[in-house]
């Protein structure tokens, strides 16, 4: 690959790289709220978007890094505050991140390194839109339905299993209490094996 020196597509790189670990750095904040509040999904599903959007970090330094900049050059972090709220706040928030990430923001950074025939970046930054459009879509579907109401409640009977001792129940609602552990309903999910 030609250097990526002095073009859109460094700055493209770097800004990304800078905004994705911010980002892993938020989604681990958001996954301790989540966690404080008793909704372990929710801090399961930051967790993981927090070690999705650190892999897209890593993949994105290789790239400026066999480019010959060094660590020095793109490690220096944008100092933004990470606010955070809720957890449906924080869903909501993280969706709207996702989603901009998803319909704006990379697919633009694809067609610039793509016009600048840096082919295996453009690949990647779509790759990362892909990724991105799945996690806003699941920050603001759980969002919506905590929001309604509907996340705890089911139209057809569900096997729900307590994330703290594993405790399963059948039903169209999930127990207030766990009979096992005595956990709030927010510590239970929907099991989606059989």
């Amino acid at each position: 690959m030609k250097s990526l020196r002095g073009s859109k597509t460094a700055e493209n790189l770097i800004t990304a790289f800078r905004n994705k670990t911010y980002d892993q750095q938020k989604y681990m904040n958001y996954a301790s709220i989540a966690t404080e509040q008793g909704y372990i999904q929710f801090a399961n599903l930051f967790k993981q978007m927090a070690r999705g959007v650190n892999e897209h970090a890593k993949l994105i330094a290789r790239f400026l890094l066999c480019s010959g900049f060094t660590a020095d050059e793109i490690c220096t972090l944008m100092q933004m505050p990470i606010h955070s709220s809720d957890t449906i706040t924080n869903l909501d928030n993280a969706a709207q991140i996702q989603t901009a990430n998803a319909t704006r923001i990379y697919p633009e950074y694809a067609r610039i390194a793509y016009n600048e025939k840096y082919l295996e970046v453009s690949i990647l930054f779509g790759m990362i839109t892909r990724a991105d459009d799945n996690f806003g879509k699941l920050c603001a579907t759980n969002a919506a339905m905590l929001e309604n109401g509907t996340f705890f409640n089911k139209k057809e009977v569900k096997k729900w299993v307590c994330n703290r001792c594993g405790y399963v129940y059948n039903g169209y609602i999930a127990p207030e209490i766990c009979p096992l552990c005595y956990m709030s309903q927010n510590y239970f999910e929907i099991q989606h094996i059989e």
